[in-house]
């Protein structure tokens, strides 16, 4: 097969969850001798996306790519909060077109020419940027969506989480918030009906699409790549160990997931373990790029903490932490760093709202999970002072990534759909 593969960005060894897992699947294609084309839609003037890099990258691996520079209209007005006229702001309030709806919705003029000159066989979407400029597009070509977040409740957690004011501007964040939620569902109904199969990464938000209408929306694992390896056990005794019990948590900190985590964490877990194991008792290592918001940095202002940035190489982080700490409290998509965690036989102490998205991970089985602060700080120690049980839910979650979510595992499936919807 010729496969286009349609994302915004470019498939990448490192980063978040999006680059880390369109590249799994684009490596296993292309392993495998399928065709891979790889359509990235980048922003114009977006210098966060190094082409030249992920040229060197996939092209090393026999995968073709195709940047997609899009023009995008004014951020402000796609956004909904600036309006020319009276006219055009009810235009957004009762009927948006797709430009204000969704990121990237302006994209079509650039890509369309882009799958016209590519030619495949079939498109793979990851995750919804190209499918929204691309749905209606003729002629009619075999679809296969790759689903993560549904943008509505991304924008609506964010709001959420913002402190309230009595601000226009905090109104218009209400007002978005609130828009998205009635009118992306609908839009998303229709956009995906073009497509001939529909599989979403986290298994609560594949029940939603099926709420909403989209029926035969499959929950699908997302495939990562094996850095550990077999021998990730014979690494992980090999590795660099501190004399305190090491705890990682990882992710960009200014995203909404990671930043709900940090909050939990700083206000209710930290105090705990401070007064269970003492002020210099612990480290805990925060990894990820952005920047934490300056009120929180008082309160990670600690001993213990070590806030250590962006690293070049994660894997060693993963092999020496006693600890991988999730506590992202909202239900929002499924955390690639679990099964990251997993795949390096981290023991994985996390928030019962990650288990929403990946239902795999079970308490006491491959994980220990809470549904509070406390609760989290408590696991923890249980962890740190059961060096047996740390060891057991290090091997469980190794065997639920091998299981469901190893690259060549969760893409096999990815390929078998793609077959399938050309031969429909």
């Amino acid at each position: 097969m010729h496969i286009a593969l349609l994302m915004y960005g470019f498939p990448d060894r490192e980063g978040n969850g999006a680059p880390m897992a369109s590249w799994a699947i684009a490596s296993y294609l292309a392993r495998i001798g399928h065709k891979i084309t790889v359509c990235g839609l980048i922003e114009h003037d977006n210098s966060a996306w190094d082409a030249s890099r992920a040229e060197e990258l996939l092209s090393a691996h026999g995968i073709a790519l195709e940047p997609v520079k899009v023009e995008q209209v004014d951020k402000k007005i796609r956004r909904g909060s600036f309006f020319l006229t009276l006219a055009d702001f009810l235009k957004w309030l009762v009927s948006p077109d797709n430009e204000r709806l969704f990121f990237m919705g302006e994209a079509g003029p650039y890509v369309q020419p882009v799958l016209k000159r590519v030619d495949p066989d079939v498109i793979l979407y990851y995750h919804l940027e190209g499918l929204v400029s691309t749905y209606d597009c003729s002629p009619h070509l075999p679809r296969l969506a790759v689903i993560g977040d549904p943008p509505n409740l991304s924008f609506y957690y964010r709001w959420r989480n913002a402190p309230f004011s009595f601000s226009a501007q905090y109104l218009m964040f209400a007002l978005r918030a609130f828009h998205g939620l009635y009118h992306i569902p609908k839009r998303l109904k229709k956009m995906l009906s073009y497509c001939d199969y529909k599989g979403e990464l986290a298994a609560h938000h594949a029940a939603w699409f099926r709420k909403i209408g989209v029926t035969d929306c499959e929950y699908i694992k997302m495939p990562i790549r094996d850095d550990a390896g077999p021998d990730w056990e014979e690494k992980r005794k090999k590795a660099k160990k501190s004399r305190k019990p090491k705890i990682m948590m990882i992710g960009d900190v200014s995203a909404t997931s990671s930043l709900a985590g940090l909050i939990l964490f700083a206000k209710e877990v930290l105090p705990v373990l401070e007064s269970s194991l003492g002020p210099e008792g612990f480290e805990v290592h925060i990894i990820g790029r952005g920047t934490l918001p300056a009120d929180m940095v008082p309160l990670m202002d600690r001993p213990s903490v070590k806030i250590r940035g962006r690293v070049e190489e994660a894997a060693p982080e993963f092999l020496s932490s006693d600890i991988l700490l999730v506590p992202t409290s909202i239900p929002l998509g499924v955390r690639t760093r679990i099964v990251v965690g997993f795949s390096f036989g981290c023991c994985v102490v996390a928030h019962t709202a990650n288990a929403n998205g990946t239902p795999e991970m079970v308490h006491n089985e491959n994980a220990l999970l809470a549904s509070d602060g406390p609760g989290l700080a408590r696991e923890i120690i249980r962890a740190t002072s059961d060096t047996k049980m740390q060891k057991r839910l290090s091997f469980r979650g190794r065997e639920t990534y091998e299981k469901y979510f190893h690259s060549d595992v969760a893409s096999s499936f990815i390929e078998e759909k793609l077959k399938n919807v050309i031969v429909e």
